[in-house]
């Protein structure tokens, strides 16, 4: 089970550009807590990762091993103990990409490697949905249209719970997010009209 979803920056800065947790009680005025416990820990785990690989990369001469190696730094798993902000333990996967980090908050028992399958192609889906393949280069973008974002995570993620996505349900997915999303604008441009008419 995914219990929460996160997009945010990994530097210092510990910006949050997207932040949704899917039950109501993380949903609670400790949620801002929780998110920034989230970030500070990946950050702290990606660090340290990073200090392994200057470490490491100094012993090592083949650049193939090297390449490996970059790509294991941007990404992680890590436990989050039980504590006040979360009644049971929880794990943590997370995905860099340029300047951003995607982060999945889950339940023990879920399945890790496909949650960072999900993260691959949910970070694909996005960038094709903004028209941008480097929507990681300028997330600001994702400020502007949060709802976009929240409708792409409720229709991959329905109610916290990870979806095995074939070519199929990739397509079907697709034409099933533009239709809502239009079907959104369409209801608020009407909520626009009803109100110009009442002025």
């Amino acid at each position: 089970m995914v219990v929460g979803f996160l997009i945010h920056s990994l530097d210092e800065t510990q910006i949050t550009y997207f932040s949704y947790f899917f039950s109501a009680h993380l949903n609670d005025e400790q949620s801002t807590k929780r998110q920034n416990l989230i970030i500070s820990q990946v950050y702290q785990n990606y660090d340290k990762k990073l200090q392994s690989f200057d470490l490491l990369q100094t012993n090592i001469e083949n650049n193939y091993s090297k390449q490996l190696m970059e790509k294991s730094v941007g990404v992680g798993v890590f436990r989050v103990p039980e504590s006040s902000l979360f009644q049971k333990p929880k794990v943590v996967v997370w995905k860099k990409v340029l300047n951003l980090c995607y982060t999945l908050i889950l339940s023990p028992d879920e399945n890790r490697m496909a949650a960072q399958h999900f993260l691959k192609f949910f970070i694909q889906l996005l960038n094709e949905h903004f028209k941008n393949n480097t929507i990681s280069s300028k997330p600001k973008l994702l400020l502007t249209k949060p709802e976009e974002v929240l409708i792409l995570i409720e229709k991959t993620i329905p109610n916290g719970n990870l979806i095995y996505a074939n070519s199929f349900v990739v397509k079907n997915l697709r034409t099933e997010i533009e239709a809502t999303i239009l079907n959104k604008k369409k209801n608020l441009k009407d909520l626009e009209t009803k109100k110009g008419i009442k002025k």
